[in-house]
């Protein structure tokens, strides 16, 4: 229990961390920079993408903990999926409502920026990305790939093709060599094919199947799990040379990715060992985690437009930043308990009514497993 509370914590310092990478870049964008702030951005964009790592172990310990929930839901509820799916959308769909009318009336790239009734109702099903409409705030893309994530879990449950270390162990080298040759295909083509997509895919599953084997620990299983992360590192290298050598205007290089990714799972690995009474004090990050995901970008906007931007303040690049953060730790903190945990208590009681749970004292949190 006290690893768990630990990668509780990583999970909020992962997403403040995502909002950092975002501040920054845009203060690089808009000559907001001083030379203090124009070196962290060196240490922390240009080779090693901050950004990038937190949204990779954020998809490690989405894997660890939303697997193994759907698998519990077996054996209390009488219909598991049904009682998974209501969690989901409880714990999903509420704060990306919330995000998402706060990034119609707060865009923070354009401010003059005016988003199309159709644009807004498609986005509120979180499916934008998959009929190629455009996302009202960019990280939503990620959402995207969580939702496969649920799909894929669903019907490996349904089909009982998951459960078994081995199998999973089979599933994940599967996704490796998928991925594999559509990077040597858009390569080849030079064609802008979805890498990222079976890439974290893979990483949500290597997540899932390190906690099946304790962390790499079991005796039994625990060498299954060794064996994906270092096939996962054998092919992370083609992976990322034939799919990011030539830039398709997003500043693509191999070495960034192969960096980022590769420091996100040694970070998750590492965290997973890891007894969670040393991070305890950051426990509480764990919580609002979700809500400073979706909502920096919105907090951010609407700071500039009272007259706290970058620009507006005469801070140092690296203090500014720190403020922000701040603030939006101070947001999510009021958001988690005004709007978040009533709706957690009130989405429990949905779970266990629609779910009919098996066992009055087997309660799912749907923070918890999230």
């Amino acid at each position: 229990m006290s690893r768990l509370i630990g990668l509780d914590a990583l999970r909020g310092v992962a997403a403040l961390c995502v909002a950092y990478s975002h501040l920054i870049a845009k203060m690089k964008r808009d000559g907001q920079l001083d030379e203090m702030g124009a070196q962290l951005f060196l240490v922390s964009k240009a080779v090693l993408d901050v950004g990038k790592v937190s949204v990779l172990v954020l998809f490690a310990l989405s894997g660890y903990f939303v697997m193994a929930a759907l698998y519990k839901s077996r054996g209390r509820y009488e219909r598991p999926i049904t009682a998974f799916a209501y969690q989901r959308f409880f714990r999903l769909f509420p704060l990306y409502w919330l995000s998402l009318i706060l990034g119609v009336m707060f865009p923070w790239d354009d401010p003059a920026k005016a988003f199309s009734l159709a644009v807004i109702a498609i986005n509120a099903t979180m499916l934008q990305g998959f009929v190629f409409v455009e996302n009202v705030i960019g990280l939503y893309w990620t959402l995207q790939i969580e939702i496969t994530f649920y799909v894929l879990c669903i019907l490996l449950f349904a089909l009982r093709l998951g459960g078994s270390v081995r199998r999973d162990l089979f599933f994940l080298l599967a996704q490796y060599v998928f991925t594999l040759l559509l990077a040597a295909m858009r390569y080849k083509l030079q064609l802008k094919l979805p890498v990222a997509l079976p890439l974290m895919l893979s990483v949500c599953f290597l997540g899932a199947l390190w906690r099946a084997s304790d962390n790499g620990r079991c005796p039994e299983t625990g060498r299954y799990a060794r064996i994906a992360v270092v096939a996962f590192y054998l092919f992370l290298l083609p992976i990322c040379v034939l799919a990011y050598s030539r830039d398709t205007g997003f500043g693509e290089t191999w070495y960034r990715y192969f960096i980022s990714y590769s420091v996100a799972l040694a970070v998750f690995l590492g965290a997973s060992r890891i007894a969670g009474i040393r991070l305890r004090w950051l426990a509480p990050l764990g919580g609002i985690g979700y809500i400073v995901f979706l909502a920096h970008p919105s907090v951010f906007a609407l700071a500039e437009r009272l007259g706290f931007g970058a620009g507006d303040l005469s801070l140092p690049g690296p203090l500014y930043i720190a403020l922000m953060l701040a603030v939006l730790t101070c947001f999510a903190f009021f958001v988690k308990r005004t709007l978040a945990d009533p709706i957690q208590r009130y989405g429990d009681a949905v779970v266990r009514r629609r779910g009919r749970r098996l066992r009055e004292d087997a309660a799912i949190g749907l923070r918890q497993d999230a």
